[in-house]
């Protein structure tokens, strides 16, 4: 419209687009195995030091049905498959689906004869690398491969690396929750964007 000078004036609007806010995909928690026999074991949210050496099992719950990959440190630190979608037997566990806001305790905590997780004896910082996808994954191969405890050959941990930086370039989001002291647990969030894809986190133990 012209304005009292004659000149033109044109009204503009702006819209700015807000980032969606990341929303609670999941959460876990360690379960350590109790000193005493017959004593409750310990819950922690993989924050706080612990003992070398120190057995444990995770504990995740997703708000989505999904399939679920933990790896971490085996022999000698060797990067190592511990739950693809063929499992060990000694973890108690026959598959790595697991089901909308239902508990999946890795190694199976209600079956007799399972192993635990063991810390390695020398302190320092045990990093497990978890993937979570609503869909089973195929590529890399050894996703889909049987659980043998052998370290990954140096392709593979290229492959893993790889998949991992493709998915991490923006990583979720961590908060720990420690509103009941006795049962503290870590949320994993992500935004619906990224929710699409596979979800890749890191759990680091940390232990002296």
């Amino acid at each position: 419209m012209k304005s009292r000078g004659g000149t033109s004036a044109t009204n503009t609007s702006t819209t700015s687009v807000v980032p969606a806010a990341p929303v609670e995909l999941g959460r876990y928690w360690l379960e350590l195995d109790s000193v005493k026999k017959g004593a409750p074991p310990t819950k922690v949210a993989a924050l706080v030091p612990v003992a070398s050496g120190k057995s444990f099992k995770f504990h995740f719950t997703f708000a989505e049905d999904g399939y679920l990959y933990v790896f971490g440190p085996g022999d000698k630190n060797q990067p190592t498959a511990f739950l693809t979608t063929k499992p060990s037997p000694r973890t108690g566990v026959t598959s790595n689906k697991v089901s909308k806001n239902v508990e999946f305790s890795f190694p199976k905590d209600d079956e007799k004869d399972v192993h635990s997780l063991t810390l390695d004896n020398k302190p320092g910082t045990d990093n497990f690398t978890i993937i979570f996808s609503k869909v089973p994954l195929s590529v890399p191969t050894f996703l889909s491969e049987p659980v043998t405890g052998n370290p990954l050959s140096a392709e593979q941990q290229a492959e893993l690396k790889a998949f991992a930086s493709k998915f991490q370039s923006k990583p979720p989001v961590t908060e720990l929750d420690e509103s009941n002291a006795q049962a503290p647990f870590i949320r994993v969030k992500a935004t619906p964007d990224q929710a699409s894809n596979p979800i890749v986190f890191d759990i680091r133990i940390q232990h002296n």
